[in-house]
């Protein structure tokens, strides 16, 4: 269980830190905000929670001196994921609720369900709303549900995922959202079904080999360590994660190799 709840964490970080608008900007400081977003955004993907806070602090004075009330609220939701990453909680709940002021409808569901998952929520009210009109959200809003009903053993999560890896397109962008879809299928699975969990796990490695999410990979791995059922494959998964452990410094990472005595 733990296992998974931090890969619901993990997985929610990997991708729903906001981009700015790709066109132009017409003020150095939108620029500004741009590009500090950017390496915040990068850093998040190394599991550099505090670069990428302190990056997205940035980013936010930035948006402030253009005064544009959209990318102060960005930046703010950044901040809050960032947070997430580096397990404040209390923090993070704060930014949220500063991330509120000037949301979009589209960001305000976001906020919303990022909320539901850090605090562990077990409401479900929230189904309602967003099954009934589910279709309309953008795939990075139906993965956040696919984590949250996953979390709360919903077993709509499972529809939610395939309609991802169904729609998700074959950019960056696209094949990240099929493979963290993958992967959810696989942490569904893993207990009851464990070829249907091995499959799953193998499409999301197979996609993250096209991208640069180092940490997500490790994950995947060690998930498949403990999918696999010839030990030398489990060997082998198992080590080549705890190296991706090793060279991110992820310290939860190599506190697990270390105690299941594995050595890259």
């Amino acid at each position: 269980m733990k296992m998974i709840v931090c890969l619901l964490f993990l997985l929610l970080c990997a991708c729903v830190s906001k981009s700015l608008p790709q066109e132009p900007p017409e003020s150095p400081y939108k620029k500004k905000a741009l590009v500090l977003t950017l390496s915040g955004q990068q850093a998040m993907q190394q599991q550099h929670w505090m670069q990428a806070k302190s990056l997205f602090y940035r980013s936010k004075s930035a948006a402030e001196l253009a005064d544009d009330r959209y990318l102060i609220s960005s930046s703010w939701y950044n901040i809050a994921m960032a947070h997430v990453g580096a397990g404040h909680q209390e923090h993070a709940l704060y930014a949220f609720e500063k991330a509120k002021n000037h949301a979009s409808e589209v960001d305000l569901m976001r906020i919303c369900l990022a909320r539901l998952l850090l605090t562990k929520s077990q409401d479900s009210r929230w189904l309602n709303d967003f099954d009934s009109m589910h279709k309309r959200w953008r795939l990075d809003i139906v993965l956040s549900a696919a984590r949250l009903a996953q979390q709360q053993h919903l077993p709509i999560a499972e529809s939610f995922y395939l309609r991802v890896l169904k729609e998700a397109k074959a950019d960056q962008q696209g094949l990240l959202y099929q493979a963290q879809a993958a992967l959810g299928l696989a942490l569904i699975h893993r207990k009851t079904q464990t070829l249907k969990a091995r499959d799953y796990a193998h499409k999301s490695l197979n996609l993250l080999h096209q991208l640069a999410q180092p940490a997500l990979n490790a994950h995947v791995l060690w998930l498949l360590s403990r999918l696999e059922e010839n030990d030398l494959r489990q060997r082998d998964f198992a080590q080549r994660a705890c190296l991706i452990y090793l060279h991110l410094k992820d310290q939860q990472g190599i506190s697990t190799c270390q105690k299941e005595g594995v050595r890259p």
